[in-house]
């Protein structure tokens, strides 16, 4: 009776470690970055007329201006000071704001240098609103001008004041003077950007909604130290680097964001080495496009990239890249930083869901742990010219040392690529120590 039982709980136990072998845990997903507080202004004040040239109801305004700016930083400050003298606010040269609904009507503003819209004046609780919705022509348009070619410097309007909480722009379009199509320079300037200063936890709650923003020469939308961050809805559109990209911060949300014809990624988080951190970010139901209005990527990673890296000495963790869909090939990407000073570190980053209409992709996990796939699709659709970037059948190259410093581990099923016949397939998976590719792989659990 003994032996019986013992046999029994052996058959049992075999049982047991079999499933544990034949089914290992998930990688738990990203944590999600916490809700950004909307602003809840209680005063509308209107900018002065003269600020801007008169253009037609959905007309777009010239890109060569008038000779001077009409839009800059001094009557921008001494607007705000206005106000605070206004409202008997001590220091008013540099009293907090709080409240605002400030408006921009339609017109051109011309700017040939960055304005800080918080540098001197912290805003809380405030809404920069253009006021339109559809055509971006019939939203106060920012027209960068009188900027040479790839020249250097900030974006053209710039959140940056830590003291800054709940801080919207929203219904407003910036137009850079870079050309339609490549080659670009990818230098600054970009269009909107939200970052703090160095040290900082950076701005608080803000919010970027329903701009469109265009023909930059670095990012269109460029956030560097932020504690929460929302973008959703805007329209961004030719940019000499990214779209859209994220340097430093914490609980970002970008949703619903159109994402055209950057030179670069459509969307990258990219910290710098021995700088902040980033965590918590969702990007999730965004639509990305080719990398020039002529539909071409020519051999480049353009208009369809999907990128964490964590520069040496910064760690990002916990993004989730969902439901996104592009036109162009479906890449993905995470790596770290290395050098002889150390390493990066990327901790659970996950693409779910993510598809693509053109019949290429690949996917390269050069680093992290707790790294999750799963869901993705590459379906039949038009050729993409991306010279020795596209891959059909689909791969997803996992790295082992020495291309990463630790065997990449986590979870990858459920993606799947069309054929030239019409087919649904699997991936192929591969590993890759930075020399050599070894199909066949599977990517370890944790």
């Amino acid at each position: 009776m003994r032996v019986r039982v013992i046999v029994v709980l052996i058959a049992l136990l075999g049982v047991t470690l079999g499933l544990s072998s034949c089914s290992p845990p998930a990688a738990p997903l990203p944590t999600a970055p916490a809700a950004t507080a909307l602003p809840a202004p209680t005063t509308t004040v209107v900018v002065p007329a003269s600020w801007s040239v008169p253009v037609a109801p959905g007309a777009s305004c010239p890109t060569a201006g008038p000779p001077a700016t009409t839009f800059g930083q001094a009557q921008w400050d001494s607007f705000l000071a206005n106000l605070a003298v206004q409202a008997n606010l001590a220091n008013p040269t540099h009293a907090t704001l709080t409240g605002l609904r400030i408006e921009f009507p339609v017109g051109c503003y011309y700017v040939d240098s960055p304005v800080y819209l918080d540098a001197n004046h912290p805003l809380v609780d405030t809404v920069i609103d253009g006021g339109y919705t559809g055509n971006p022509a019939n939203s106060p348009q920012f027209v960068q001008t009188t900027v040479p070619d790839c020249a250097t410097g900030p974006s053209m309007l710039t959140v940056q004041n830590a003291a800054s909480w709940r801080l919207q722009l929203t219904g407003l379009t910036v137009q850079g003077s870079a050309p339609a199509t490549p080659p670009y320079c990818g230098s600054d300037p970009g269009g909107i950007a939200v970052a703090g200063p160095a040290g900082s936890t950076g701005p608080h709650d803000v919010s970027i909604v329903g701009n469109s923003i265009h023909n930059t020469w670095g990012d269109n939308l460029y956030v560097g130290i932020v504690d929460h961050l929302l973008a959703d809805g805007n329209t961004l559109r030719v940019a000499g680097r990214q779209s859209m990209s994220v340097v430093a911060g914490h609980d970002i949300t970008v949703t619903h964001n159109t994402l055209e014809y950057a030179d670069g990624p459509a969307f990258t988080i990219e910290t710098n080495e021995g700088s902040d951190n980033v965590s918590r970010v969702l990007i999730d139901s965004n639509a990305a496009s080719y990398a020039n209005a002529a539909g071409t990527d020519a051999g480049k990673l353009n208009g369809a990239l999907w990128n964490a890296t964590a520069a040496v000495g910064t760690t990002v963790s916990d993004v989730m890249f969902r439901n996104n869909t592009s036109k162009s090939a479906l890449i993905m990407w995470e790596r770290v930083g290395t050098s002889s000073s150390g390493v990066g570190a990327m901790h659970r980053v996950a693409f779910v869901s993510n598809t693509t209409t053109s019949n290429a992709g690949m996917v390269f996990l050069f680093a992290g742990d707790n790294i999750t796939v799963t869901g993705n699709k590459v379906l039949s659709g038009p050729a993409v010219a991306l010279g020795n970037w596209t891959d059909n059948p689909v791969t997803m190259y996992a790295a082992i040392p020495t291309k990463s410093p630790t065997v990449v581990c986590g979870t990858a099923s459920g993606n799947t690529y069309v054929n030239s016949t019409g087919s649904t397939l699997p991936w192929r998976v591969a590993s890759h120590n930075g020399t050599l590719t070894a199909f066949g792989y599977s990517m370890p659990a944790c």
